[in-house]
């Protein structure tokens, strides 16, 4: 055998594509689980970030959602943000922060579904984890539910009033 020759064998080379391969099979499910496990964070972030929003306003008497027979849905069409907030699946079809007042102190929550159906049911927010995104294919939510038999729903309108609702359901 010639003292130069130093290339790869077809054995070697095949060997070299089959370890990587196996290498690709075991990593691929990995890194698309990390990626998703990152935009459900990114998706509970934002909407953390809109509650926080709420409270600024609420604490800056841009708004005033005390009284206890109501409960408050805003979209977040209305809601200033510094950072962030878009859902990290695609475009914003439906998402409000609700405000009920209770015991002298407010409560929020939040509900939520994107474009491509990534959905958070109605929810206090200090209870929200990425496991509480669905997805949901009717795409829609429903401002039609009360919190705790509350007997009014209002709906923040662009112009700053309130919609009034009579509640459907209750949560």
């Amino acid at each position: 055998m010639n003292k130069y020759n130093k290339a790869f064998t077809l054995v070697e080379l095949l060997s070299v594509i089959i370890i990587l391969g196996i290498i690709l099979i075991i990593a691929i499910p990995s890194v698309t689980q990390y990626i998703e496990n990152s935009r459900k964070d990114v998706y509970v972030q934002s909407a953390n970030g809109y509650v926080d929003s709420v409270k600024a306003m609420i604490t800056g008497r841009e708004i005033s959602t005390k009284r206890i027979d109501t409960t408050y849905y805003i979209p977040i069409e209305y809601i200033q943000i510094e950072k962030g907030g878009d859902s990290p699946y695609g475009e914003w079809l439906e998402a409000y922060v609700v405000v009920i007042y209770e015991n002298d102190q407010y409560k929020f929550y939040w509900t939520s579904i994107d474009d491509s159906g990534h959905k958070i049911e109605l929810k206090s927010i200090e209870n929200i984890t990425t496991s509480d995104i669905i997805n949901d294919s009717t795409k829609t939510i429903n401002t039609d539910i009360s919190i705790g038999h509350r007997e009014k729903i209002y709906v923040l309108k662009e112009d700053g009033t309130f919609e009034e609702k009579v509640p459907l359901n209750y949560y």
